[in-house]
């Protein structure tokens, strides 16, 4: 058994890759928005460009993802935290639509 320091900064560190992965999902969702979407696409941005832009999008999620996954594990549960949301609108897409 963990004593309770160790505990409380696992739950820390749970709780800090929570809010990474969420970011990460965001950022690669408005990755492949951008990619598709006319209003927000980039003009200068070739169609590789895109690509491996959202192929380095979604790995950087899915690595977010694990160690979130990783960490609950070895903590056993999921610690909830009530400041805890979804990032700021900067996220959101300029056009107004849904990110995907």
């Amino acid at each position: 058994m963990r004593n309770t320091g160790q505990q409380e900064s696992l739950e820390d560190d749970a709780i800090d890759a929570h809010r990474a992965y969420l970011q990460a999902l965001l950022a690669w969702e408005r990755t492949t928005h951008e990619a598709s979407c006319p209003i927000c696409g980039s003009k200068t941005m070739s169609v590789e460009a895109h690509k491996s832009a959202i192929v380095a999008a979604e790995a950087h999620k899915e690595a977010c993802r694990v160690r979130f996954r990783d960490l609950v594990d070895q903590l056993g549960y999921v610690p909830r935290r009530d400041d805890l949301a979804l990032p700021d609108e900067r996220y959101s897409p300029a056009c107004g639509s849904r990110a995907n």
